[in-house]
């Protein structure tokens, strides 16, 4: 019988997949956080979200510590209505569980890097 390989192996699981918030977590989770996270609000019919999520996920290849999150703005209307979201895709940052900005950019990973650079040396907004 063959013996099974048994390592573990350790992949972060931002460079795979958005982690999902809801009404119901999105505080807890974000606010204990650490480090810079981005929350992108999508629609499951939403062409234009799709491809932002795939751009994002090679963003993660050049930042793998950045770690996003997606808000179906549909499932989670609260949550859209607070941040009043009137388009989608939409992106927020926030640096170590506090809001920072709305994140507004082209759709590529040299234009996210840029605009995340930019607006962390900016001072924060205030959350919407």
């Amino acid at each position: 019988m063959a013996k099974k390989n048994t390592k573990a192996c350790i992949i972060s699981p931002n460079r795979f997949r958005m982690r999902k918030l809801v009404d119901d977590t999105f505080y807890d989770i974000l606010h204990s956080g650490k480090g810079v996270s981005l929350v992108i609000f999508t629609s499951q019919g939403c062409a234009s979200c799709r491809a932002w999520k795939a751009v994002l996920m090679d963003y993660l290849n050049i930042n793998p510590s950045l770690i996003i999150y997606e808000v179906d703005a549909h499932e989670s209307m609260a949550l859209a209505n607070e941040y009043e979201i009137f388009h989608l895709p939409a992106l927020f940052l926030f640096s170590d569980g506090e809001f920072h900005s709305e994140l507004n950019c082209e759709a590529n990973t040299e234009q996210i890097h840029q605009a995340i650079r930019r607006a962390l040396q900016a001072p924060a907004q205030e959350a919407p």
